[in-house]
């Protein structure tokens, strides 16, 4: 077995406490189940659709395509009954799937 292998197998056991500031700020359990659900789950796709389209866009040469602005407001002409907190929800998730693309 390589070194190299049984150094990162030694350190995978290693328990590191976490700073106070990870554990304070947490999860939002409740924007996570609402987008699990129906509505947002028809939110992530009118968004996605609407960021296919930016990227498509910026692309073909039309640098402001992209703009979080142009995105928030879009959305919610698109969907008026979503809060501003969900938007930000739906729109930070679309955010984070092309980063992990």
């Amino acid at each position: 077995m390589c070194p190299r292998f049984v150094i990162l197998a030694v350190l995978s056991d290693v328990r590191l406490p976490m700073p106070a500031t990870w554990q304070a700020r947490g999860v939002d359990l409740e924007g996570v189940a609402w987008l699990d659900g129906p509505d947002g789950r028809a939110a992530l796709e009118v968004a996605s659709a609407y960021d296919e389209d930016a990227h498509a866009r910026a692309a073909a040469g039309d640098a402001a395509a992209v703009d979080p602005l142009r995105a928030a407001t879009a959305l919610r002409r698109a969907l008026p009954d979503l809060t501003a907190a969900q938007a930000a929800t739906v729109l930070t998730q679309v955010r984070l799937r092309r980063r992990a693309r």
